[in-house]
Order: structure tokens, then sequence, then C-alpha cells
């Protein structure tokens, strides 16, 4: 019984996988630039790392790799949150405002799209 998956998927698993290839770039550019590594970043490339094997994962239709999408989705959305509310609170607005609100869309557009119901049974 081979399962069926429909192109929302394969879309959304290439997306996932070319995000967090882009992401991992801008986290090693970013590291050469500051040359400063911390625990936000070692968790960051984890989460990166998990986030393509999670794509690969939902293009074969695994059932773990919906949840464990979820749950990155999750973090990513909290770890952007943090930057734009403390630097809101210095009352500085730097340029990160809209990187942001996009990355909030997507990654809230993954979870939803994870959690439909039609979504849902196929990866059963």
């Amino acid at each position: 019984m081979d399962k069926k998956r429909s192109i929302g998927l394969t879309i959304l698993g290439i997306l996932i996988i070319a995000e967090s290839i882009y992401g991992l770039y801008n986290i090693g550019r970013g590291l050469f630039l500051i040359r400063l590594f911390n625990l936000r970043i070692a968790v960051t490339i984890i989460a990166a790392l998990s986030y393509i094997i999670c794509g690969f994962g939902v293009l074969r239709l695994y059932s773990w790799a919906r949840i464990t999408g979820i749950i990155i989705s999750y973090y990513y959305i909290v770890a952007t949150f943090i930057p734009v509310v403390v630097f809101q609170m210095f009352k500085q607005i730097p340029n990160i405002l809209m990187p942001s609100i996009i990355r909030w869309i997507w990654y809230c557009f993954v979870i939803f799209y994870l959690t439909r119901p039609k979504v849902k049974e196929q990866f059963k």
C-alpha cells in the first residue's frame, strides 16, 4: 500500500528544506561576522538541522515529521518573537521587525497546514 502525497505537501516539504538551508546559511554568515557563539545559536542550529530532516520526512509522509514540524514551528515563533519584544522594550526599532513578521506568517502557515484534517490523514 503506497501512500499518495498531495502537491501541497510536496511544495511544503521542499519549502521547509529550502527555508532551513537558508536559515543555516544566515547563521553561518552571522557567526563569521560577529564571531559569537551562544546557547541560542546552538539551539537554533539544532532546530534548523531538525527542520531539514523534518522536510524530508514530510516528503516521505512520516507521521513523526508532521509532529516535529509543528513543534519546531512553535519554537521558531517564540524565538523570533523574543528579540522583537526586547527591542521594543528599549524603544529600538531595528530592521528585524518585517522579517520577523514574515517568519511568523510562514511558521503559522506550516502549523495550520500540518494540522488540517486532510493533511493529517495523509500521514496515517
